[in-house]
């Protein structure tokens, strides 16, 4: 028979297989919500950018530039502050 300090080793290992086979289990069954996630945030974004919203072009080093759009604060709200958001808006109409 085995020793405690060997079967302790034993049951500890089984149960850390078991723990890595049930997470690589949910992983996989849920595998497309997981990676079809990004589309479907997206999915209520608008064609359209607002008509207070600056188109500009962020350059990066042996890259292509980053595409961004600039917000400017409401007159009566202005802090000095403009609000920018970073992304691919490629193909984004103005209206």
């Amino acid at each position: 028979m085995l020793g405690r300090i060997p079967r302790i080793v034993l049951v500890a290992g089984g149960v850390i297989v078991l723990v890595m086979a049930l997470a690589m289990l949910w992983l996989k069954a849920h595998e497309d919500e997981l990676v079809f996630a990004g589309a479907i945030i997206r999915q209520h974004l608008l064609d359209f950018l607002p008509a207070d919203a600056k188109l500009t072009a962020v350059p990066v080093e042996k890259s292509p530039d980053l595409a961004g759009l600039v917000f400017r604060a409401e007159p009566d709200a202005d802090n000095g502050l403009d609000t920018a958001r970073l992304g691919n808006y490629r193909g984004i109409r103005r209206l």
